[in-house]
């Protein structure tokens, strides 16, 4: 079995009106992230009360890459397949920089290592990843992929752009009700 260190970041602290406390921490696995990887812990008067989340242990895997960054972009790349990227637009890198107030700023994917969970809550299926933010023009789509860091495979795919079709009607202020 492979040595695992367990460690818990602080993420984020935050009071509420009532009086709590609210610590986010993330698991890290050899100083890796676990997706889900999240506790809560709630406090008053500086005891913890509460704590919600999900803790995973036993886990016995290689937490350093075969696959390196660049060859594991261009796995998540090919499994998107768009025509165009928004890092491909002079306008759009533009834009981020001036929104992000940041002349470095670029929608170009920068790859992290991640360790996943497979098969859902359940499963023992976890696999380090490099996850990269992929933002393509065209045809427009947004994705956190996925890429196996040893094997190089696309294991996950989470859309990052949410639409939903539904009809219904609005009343305007000078055209009254309308579809």
């Amino acid at each position: 079995h492979l040595p695992v260190s367990y460690s818990f970041q602080l993420q984020s602290s935050e009071p509420d009106g009532l009086g709590w406390q609210h610590k986010r921490y993330q698991l890290l696995i050899n100083d890796v992230p676990v997706s889900n990887g999240q506790f809560i812990t709630h406090l008053q008067a500086g005891r913890v009360v509460k704590f919600n989340g999900y803790l995973f242990t036993g886990l016995t895997m290689s937490t350093s890459p075969v696959l390196d960054e660049n060859t594991a972009l261009q796995n998540a790349l090919t499994d998107v397949g768009a025509v165009r990227y928004k890092w491909q637009d002079k306008d759009e890198e533009a834009f981020i920089k001036t929104e992000k107030g940041d002349p470095s700023a670029t929608f170009y994917p920068k790859g992290t290592l991640e360790i996943v969970q497979l098969g859902g809550n359940t499963s023992n299926d976890f696999r380090l990843t490099w996850k990269f933010d992929v933002y393509a023009q065209e045809p427009m789509s947004r994705y956190y992929v996925f890429v196996d860091a040893q094997s190089g495979e696309v294991v996950k795919k989470e859309s990052r752009i949410c639409n939903a079709n539904a009809n219904g009607t609005a009343v305007t202020a000078y055209r009254g009700a309308r579809a």
